[in-house]
């Protein structure tokens, strides 16, 4: 797995590695470009019938050209090379209304549509993840300790007459229904509390029962 500061993941790196890292591709760009620069210089002042010093001279040659309009189409994009207002430069700065608009337009229309977005619903399994989700032993146990931790205090602010059957509920009902409806009060109460004391880890089965 690879660790946050390597190159791969160099997106969570911090400014100031990366300010480094882009300083030391400026440096190895720079210095292949004046190595390439002496190269063709001292092939084309160079006396000598050796067959491979036109190769040599041709690569060095076309590496100079190559790295010069690699420089300049990237810098033409953002700034004006050397400050000087060469026509069709600072393309970006100039044209970020437009460019905004554009992908704006493009975004909305090809992936915002009804239909694109019904598919990608259609494609989504929210229950299967879950499922697996929760089928972790890890994730289990970290939502069990989530839930120990919250679910006492979410139900100390239930009023307690919302939480606890009262006998006023069962009035107008025969002897035989309401008997069989207090007893089904109290088995729901009792399985509630074993589902909870499943489910939330031992720290807070104390305050569970205090408010059950």
């Amino acid at each position: 797995m690879l660790e946050p500061g390597r190159r791969g993941l160099s997106r969570w790196r911090k400014p100031e590695d990366r300010l480094a890292e882009l300083k030391r591709m400026r440096a190895i760009a720079t210095l292949l470009l004046v190595t390439m620069t002496v190269v063709f210089i001292l092939t084309t002042i160079m006396k000598s019938d050796q067959v491979w010093i036109p190769y040599v001279r041709a690569f060095a040659e076309a590496a100079m050209v190559g790295a010069c309009a690699d420089w300049f189409a990237v810098v033409a994009l953002f700034r004006r090379p050397f400050g000087l207002p060469i026509p069709h430069t600072a393309i970006v700065p100039a044209n970020q209304q437009r460019i905004g608009e554009s992908l704006g337009r493009f975004i909305t229309n090809n992936f915002l549509t009804r239909k694109a977005i019904s598919r990608q619903l259609v494609e989504i399994n929210i229950a299967g993840s879950v499922a697996r989700w929760l089928g972790d032993p890890v994730n289990a146990r970290k939502l069990a300790a989530y839930g120990g931790r919250f679910l006492p205090e979410i139900l100390k602010k239930v009023p307690r007459h919302r939480l606890v059957p009262r006998h006023s509920d069962f009035d107008g009902l025969n002897p035989g229904q309401s008997s069989s409806g207090r007893c089904f009060g109290s088995k729901s109460t009792s399985m509630l509390r074993a589902t909870l004391g499943c489910l939330l880890i031992k720290p807070a089965r104390s305050s569970v029962t205090t408010i059950w």
